[in-house]
């Protein structure tokens, strides 16, 4: 698999996982992007290197609480980056899981759209 954010390959070696969030979380718990924001415009990405079972499981916590990048033992896996287009080629066809439901292919594009989606926020109670 090889990722392009904003025309630049992030990566060049197989990866176990790739989160791609337009904030900090994904899957309902897991902080694999503890620095994005939803305010900046930006697709917030992890992507874990080969490592050993042993270590992928020892590392699950730290990536589930967000603290994986601030791990010393654990940062050399991990690579992030920010992007407004993203690439993802892969070699042969891929699973790839958008917001609960998988989508099969071996080219996938992400743009943000920025003001795509107007949202409504109940005041809260007194204002």
């Amino acid at each position: 698999m090889v990722v392009t954010c904003d025309g630049k390959k992030i990566n060049d070696k197989t990866l176990v996982l790739c989160t791609m969030a337009h904030g900090r979380y994904y899957g309902g718990q897991y902080c694999c992007a503890p620095h994005g924001t939803n305010e900046d415009g930006l697709l917030e990405f992890a992507l874990v290197k080969k490592m050993s079972l042993f270590r992928f499981v020892t590392m699950i916590k730290s990536y589930n609480d967000g603290t994986h990048l601030d791990t010393p033992k654990f940062a050399k896996y991990f690579s992030t980056a920010q992007a407004k287009h993203v690439e993802i080629e892969c070699a042969k066809r891929t699973g790839l899981c958008v917001d609960g439901e998988t989508v099969h292919g071996t080219h996938f594009t992400a743009d943000v759209v920025p003001g795509a989606i107007s949202l409504i926020i109940p005041k809260k109670k007194g204002e």
